[in-house]
């Protein structure tokens, strides 16, 4: 089976023209193509080739352990569209909802390690994710993780040109701001995040409320099965600061097993 995403520049995003908030694109009712608004024009066909240009370097991975597969993009309508490998399975969300909220370590370090070696391998091409979260993730029938749900940095970025997608409690304050650079780091402030999601129970306070007052429990403190190490590197990867948060996938997989 098949899935047609559509590109992630929809038309109700919107773009920044002499300090007012204008459409970016319309489509009409019925309709097939795009229109885009002329003053627009510029960052539309930005994101757009970033879209597109996203999508090609998944689609030249083919089926990696720990993500959906893209099966094919292509133009169309003035926009562009991804086709991808339809997954089996329930999102993660769900799948604790339906287990009692929690997972053991034991539970996790054998459905974790593909996502987290392909996070390595999509880092090293350039590829931050972004978005993280027990949404993003899904629990296929056959036991696996897969990380669906990859966009362009602009819907990741609270503050950037276009409306933005942002999952509280797992994005990092880099994801708040343009004036902080994003990179594998961010990455494993979400997947981090993640975790302590899976043994606790609980999702993380969002980092804009830790900024003010950073109330964020240890997972040890809450669960008294999660092995010390583990509670340790959760909330080194969980870090407001980079600089002194776990700063890549490798580093992360190392502390961890």
């Amino acid at each position: 089976k098949k899935e047609k995403h559509e590109s992630k520049i929809p038309y109700n995003h919107r773009c920044s023209t002499n300090s007012k908030q204008h459409t970016l694109c319309t489509r009409e009712k019925d309709a097939e193509v795009i229109t885009v608004k002329s003053d627009c024009m510029p960052l539309y066909k930005t994101y757009l080739a970033e879209y597109i240009d996203l999508h090609s370097t998944l689609m030249r991975l083919g089926e990696t352990p720990g993500i959906q597969t893209v099966l094919d993009v292509f133009s169309e309508n003035n926009t562009a569209y991804a086709v991808m490998d339809y997954i089996l399975g329930i999102s993660l969300k769900t799948y604790l909802s339906n287990c009692g909220e929690t997972l053991s370590w034991e539970q996790m370090k054998d459905i974790f390690p593909p996502v987290l070696t392909t996070l390595g391998i999509l880092h090293s091409k350039g590829i931050v994710h972004r978005a993280i979260s027990p949404s993003t993730l899904f629990v296929t029938d056959k036991m696996e993780l897969k990380l669906i749900g990859f966009g362009i940095s602009a819907s990741r970025t609270s503050d950037s040109d276009i409306a933005s997608e942002i999952f509280e409690g797992y994005a990092p304050p880099e994801q708040y701001s343009n004036a902080r650079r994003n990179g594998s780091w961010t990455d494993v402030f979400g997947i981090c995040a993640v975790l302590y999601r899976c043994l606790t129970g609980q999702t993380p306070p969002s980092a804009t409320a830790r900024l003010n007052e950073d109330t964020l429990v240890e997972p040890m403190m809450i669960n008294r099965a999660v092995p010390v190490n583990i509670s340790k590197v959760i909330m080194k990867g969980l870090n407001l600061e980079t600089s002194d948060r776990i700063g890549t996938i490798n580093e992360l997989v190392d502390r961890l097993f």
